[in-house]
């Protein structure tokens, strides 16, 4: 018997192996989804975040020098204080 025999046949692979490819594509595409979910909800708390932080701004300017609450817009369209350092 020589150990140079070429297999007869095709290659063909196990059972398991589609399977086992199904699991690695859903957990791809399991991963791609909480990825966006966890974008979305980090945005949603930004926005969140700073508009409480202009809140805050504003009613500190208008504590510290009430004669200056003129406001103006900045570049996303919320008003603040233009009191100095702010």
């Amino acid at each position: 018997m020589s150990n140079n025999q070429e297999p007869s046949g095709h290659f063909h692979a196990g059972p398991g192996t589609a399977h086992e490819i199904g699991v690695m594509v859903a957990f791809m595409a399991a991963f791609v989804i909480i990825t966006l979910v966890y974008l979305v909800m980090w945005k949603v708390g930004n926005k969140r975040g700073e508009a409480q932080e202009m809140q805050r701004r504003q009613m500190l300017a208008e504590k510290t020098n009430p004669r200056n609450t003129r406001a103006m817009d900045d570049k996303s369209g919320a008003r603040h204080s233009v009191a100095p350092g702010y």
